[in-house]
């Protein structure tokens, strides 16, 4: 599967929920309805959860959920 390093651009997101409800272990909302990645991992991810995160960047209305292939979370 590898990982993933997933970052929020806070400019373009429109708070519309979809990332954070859909995974919260991965987004939350900055408490303003925008979203922010997780302070787990430093935003790095691996796993079965990755398909799920690219799956939700590539729904995300403003396309602001950017997502890296990385080796690893080390």
């Amino acid at each position: 599967m590898g990982c993933v390093k997933v970052h929020v651009d806070q400019d373009l997101c429109t708070a519309c929920s979809l990332c954070y409800e859909r995974l919260p272990e991965v987004f939350q909302d900055a408490g303003d309805g925008i979203a922010t990645v997780g302070e787990n991992n430093e935003g790095c991810f691996c796993g079965d959860v990755v398909e799920e995160i690219k799956e939700v960047a590539d729904e995300c209305p403003a396309s602001c959920i950017i997502v890296e292939d990385v080796e690893s979370c080390d």
